[in-house]
């Protein structure tokens, strides 16, 4: 048994869930700042395109939360999944189920909270992820985060995570799309990247890492 960690964006699915999220819960409402979907994306894009930290963008992302109640963003999260929003890599479903064959722990490693993929992981039976923890007061999202899962703080919470369960690193796998994962798939003795950006796939062809390609969508 041994511990294999997927990115979740567009590396499980093709898209953004936060993004595809977000598009869905603003068409139920609207957040207490009054922003609509445009505007938000707007500004989000303006933030990266001014290279701004994507941990940033991240606690940006949640800070729309505030106030926000958790049962309605779960129940908005099982909407989402439900309808069919999302399109997955076949091939990454399929490294999934291999892992879990071989009684693999499988763990998501996503700045996307827990609350938005959680209907993933029981459809797919994963109990397990590593990802950006909005704080709860009494129900209600206060707009700061208690963990940020993004670039080198993947492979930070990876390596905890590991060294908690007693697996060693170099038996570990990891999978990952984007250069801001590189350091999640240099923490472990399996990297894979799928699907690569250019700047992870120069570094993938450095490495000698196996690139997964992948189409089709489940």
């Amino acid at each position: 048994m041994g511990i294999a960690f997927f990115d979740f964006d567009e590396t499980v699915i093709t898209g953004k869930s936060m993004f595809i999220f977000l598009k869905e819960y603003l068409e139920c409402g609207e957040f207490s700042c009054g922003l609509s979907f445009t505007s938000i994306m707007n500004k989000i894009q303006k933030n990266s395109n001014e290279g701004k930290p994507r941990e940033d963008i991240n606690r940006y992302y949640y800070s729309l939360f505030k106030g926000e109640s958790q049962n309605k963003v779960r129940a908005t999260a099982r909407k989402v999944f439900s309808d069919g929003c999302y399109d997955f890599n076949t091939i990454i479903v399929k490294k999934i189920l291999f892992h879990q064959m071989r009684n693999d722990d499988v763990v998501f490693v996503s700045g996307s909270m827990t609350d938005i993929i959680y209907p993933v992981m029981q459809s797919f039976g994963i109990r397990n992820a590593l990802c950006s923890e909005p704080i709860i007061k009494n129900g209600y999202y206060t707009g700061a985060l208690s963990r940020v899962s993004i670039g080198n703080q993947k492979a930070k919470h990876a390596r905890s995570y590991a060294q908690t369960h007693h697996q060693p690193l170099s038996a570990c796998y990891a999978y990952g799309d984007h250069i801001s994962d590189l350091d999640l798939l240099r923490l472990v003795g399996h990297p894979y990247a799928v699907n690569p950006s250019p700047e992870l796939m120069t570094e993938c062809q450095r490495q000698g890492w196996p690139i997964l390609y992948e189409s089709k969508k489940y």
